[in-house]
């Protein structure tokens, strides 16, 4: 033990030790305080005016969490699908006409899937050491290794250190990490009705736009796999599997450009922008899946006017 700084006392150290000798707590002596029962066993503690001790070592452990802000990602892609639409033209005046439209959209499930690492919490150690220093202001100093006796005599030195400081002798940092993957899929099946307005540009070219009221079902399936884990090893892993249906309303507007090719029959090239009641919302811990539809969907067909 190094004992305090305050009083006499016998202290070991890891590399020696400074013990009280017969005169060092008598008060009659010409210079109390002083000992020579006191030893040292490597040349570099002796500093040229004086010697230095270790004692043993401590530590200090510190384990914080760390906030983990919510996490933000995006990703558009698109859903290829069959379509399947007809419609009926109910007045005419001209080269424009009036009907009504009508149609089924199917994307069969779409597969996708990210993964999301964060620092969740942070452990520190530090382990430290006392350095106590003597002052040792006489030559010669004894070479080392050294021990003086109780009996004496011998060199000289105060019994309670000059000086204590602290040092670091080492440590560690260590992180505790999430590590999340998601994999989910969706499949839409979208209805739509509205009127339509023709304008026929030319004996086979027609243009139609057509408001609509949209109606969509969404199947999402979601399965998540989370790793607690540090450097070395995993600490904990758990999932959570997920699976909903939701219809949605909405409404858009489509713009179709008709070629005829003769006997009936057309090829079509559409374009519609929609816009939706509500986002779907997938829970998948520890995550929120914000499925947005709509925005702009393209068509092609081939049909025939009975």
């Amino acid at each position: 033990m190094t004992g305090p700084l305050d009083g006499y006392a016998d202290r070991d150290y890891l590399d020696g030790f400074v013990y009280m000798d017969p005169g060092t707590a008598d008060s009659e002596t010409d210079v109390p305080g002083l000992t020579w029962y006191w030893g040292y066993n490597e040349s570099v503690q002796y500093t040229g005016d004086a010697v230095q001790f270790h004692g043993s070592t401590f530590e200090a452990y510190r384990v914080q969490g760390v906030a983990m802000d919510p996490w933000a990602g995006g990703e558009e892609w698109d859903m290829p699908g069959l379509d399947l639409s007809g419609g009926k033209r109910l007045w005419r005046q001209g080269p424009v006409s009036l009907g009504v439209s009508f149609g089924v959209n199917w994307c069969p499930e779409k597969t996708d899937d990210f993964s999301v690492e964060r620092t969740a919490a942070r452990e520190t150690m530090q382990r430290w050491r006392h350095v106590d220093t003597y002052s040792a202001p006489w030559i010669p100093f004894p070479d080392a290794p050294y021990a003086g006796s109780y009996e004496g005599p011998g060199y000289l030195i105060n019994n309670i250190p000059d000086s204590r400081d602290v040092e670091q002798i080492g440590g560690y940092s260590r992180e505790w990490k999430l590590h999340s993957t998601v994999d989910f899929e969706v499949g839409v099946l979208d209805l739509r009705i509205g009127p339509s307005l023709w304008l026929d540009l030319h004996e086979r070219l027609a243009l139609r736009l057509t408001p609509q009221v949209r109606f969509a079902q969404v199947e999402s399936k979601t399965q998540t796999w989370t790793e607690i884990k540090d450097a070395r090893r995993e600490i904990l892993a758990y999932g959570d599997r997920h699976t909903d249906r939701e219809w949605l309303v909405g409404c858009g507007m489509e713009a179709e450009a008709r070629v005829y090719l003769g006997k009936g029959w057309h090829l079509g090239f559409a374009v519609a922008s929609d816009w939706w009641e509500d986002d779907v919302d997938i829970s998948a811990d520890p995550f929120e899946v914000l499925l947005e539809l709509g925005q702009w969907s393209f068509v092609a067909s081939l049909g025939v006017e009975l």
